[in-house]
Order: structure tokens, then sequence, then C-alpha cells
């Protein structure tokens, strides 16, 4: 029995924020790959953004030389949960291997380990021709799912996230220490899990910069009104809703839909 086939359209919208002069986030939508990222760069100045364009180069450069790869009558013979398996593994040596160029950059620079640049990540990969997923994270950049409501696919790898998970005992640390980063440190883990697809779903990536500006309830309510907008204009709607609320921080948002 055939599995159906998604294929995914997407956009996005970023904006350096109301009280920034700099913009450290960076995006990628490939579309023929099935891949899409957004990633938080720390460091301030030009190091953040140097941070999360690297990583977002290395990842898509090392899943595409996977894909390139791969034997299409071996990948035809695996069942679903091998080849979940494979993606898993693609996806993790992508990490790895921008978590390494960061952290030798920053090592070449005699930066500190764990207190240099970095950057936060969360991405989707959908199994060419996106007949499932899998979404991935490292850090506080987050991704949901909208089937009418939002819902959250990655969990914060933060200080104030568990915070939240030990049952909020003591006072709240911030929200912006995060646990998880590529480059500060010599090795980094994502969390993955699998995404299966249907028909009109709508994955929403995003830094911080939206998330932490706008409750999710109010994320819902923007994507519901502007259900009849194209996916770049509902992605500017998105950006211009967090700089309404604040604009604290760099702002970025990636929709990508699924069409049978």
């Amino acid at each position: 029995m055939s599995r159906p086939v998604f294929m995914p359209t997407a956009a996005a919208a970023t904006h350096a924020g109301l009280h920034r002069n700099n913009n450290e986030d960076s995006y990628c939508l490939d579309e023929a790959l099935g891949l899409f990222l957004v990633a938080d760069g720390m460091g301030g100045h030009t190091a953040g953004e140097v941070a999360s364009r690297t990583a977002v180069a290395v990842i898509r450069d090392t899943v595409k030389k996977h894909a390139g790869t791969a034997s299409p009558s071996r990948a035809a013979a695996l069942s679903a949960s091998e080849d979940t398996l494979v993606l898993q593994s693609d996806i993790q040596q992508a990490i790895t291997a921008a978590n390494q160029t960061l952290f030798s950059m920053n090592r070449a620079r005699e930066l500190p380990t764990g207190r240099a640049m970095g950057t936060t990540l969360a991405g989707v990969y959908l199994r060419p021709p996106g007949v499932y997923g899998i979404v991935f994270h490292v850090g506080d950049c987050r991704v949901y799912l909208w089937r009418g409501q939002l819902q959250p696919l990655t969990q914060d790898h933060s200080l104030y996230q568990q915070w939240r998970s030990a049952g909020q005992l003591g006072p709240a640390p911030g929200k912006n220490v995060v646990l998880r980063a590529l480059g500060p440190w010599a090795a980094v883990a994502a969390d993955t899990r699998l995404y299966r697809p249907q028909a009109g779903d709508v994955l929403l990536l995003c830094s911080d910069g939206l998330t932490d500006m706008v409750e999710r309830r109010v994320m819902e309510q923007c994507l519901r009104e502007t259900s009849s907008q194209s996916l770049q204009g509902r992605c500017d709607a998105l950006v211009e809703l967090a700089n309404a609320h604040g604009g604290n921080d760099n702002v970025t948002a990636v929709l990508v839909q699924l069409s049978a």
C-alpha cells in the first residue's frame, strides 16, 4: 500500500526587532530538499549572525550530501521505522558537523568554552517527497503544528523550561538562559521526533523573538484571522505582531504548508 505524498511550500519573514541594530537570526527554505530551518545566533555584534548563518549552511550542505548519496533502491526497501532512524541519524550528523565547525571557530579565536558565539536552532526535514518527516531542535527556537490549533512539537532546552518541568519550585529563572546551543561546547545533540503530515498542515518554525513576545493563544488567533492570506502574508503578520508587543529581540517566522 502506497503512502500518501505531501509537497511543501514555504515562506519566511525576519526582522531585527525594535531594540536591536543587527539581526542575528537566519533561516533556510529548501523545498526541493524538504529542509526548513530557523537559527537564532548568540554572541553579540556580528558573532551571532555568523554563528546562525554558518550553522544553517553546514546543516543544509550535510543533509544535501546524505540525500544525494542515498541509494533510491535502498531507500525504497526500508520500512518507515528504519527510514526514520536513517533520517534521525542524518540530522544528528548535520548538527554535529555544524557544532564542530562553530566550536573550532571559537577555539581559533581563543573564546572560552560555554561563553563563545553560538546559535540555537529548530528545523523540519521532510522525507522527499514529503511522506513523513523529522522535527528537531537545539535550544529555544521552536516548531509548532497548525491544524486549527497551534500544537508545540518541541520543548525548550532552557533553564526556565527545566524549572517549569520540575514543578516551578522556587523563583522563576530568566527565560533567556539556554542549556543547549551549537558552538559554545564541544558536543551537542538535537532532540528529534517523528512528524506524520496531513493535507493542509501548516508548520510554524520561529525564534524566541516571537514566542517571548506573543502568547500561543494570540499566535493562534493571528493564524486563524489570516488563514485566507498567502503564506508570506501570514509570516509578515506574525513578525509584525511580535514588534507590536514590544519587539525586544530579533524575530523570525517560517511557515511550511503541506498539500497533497
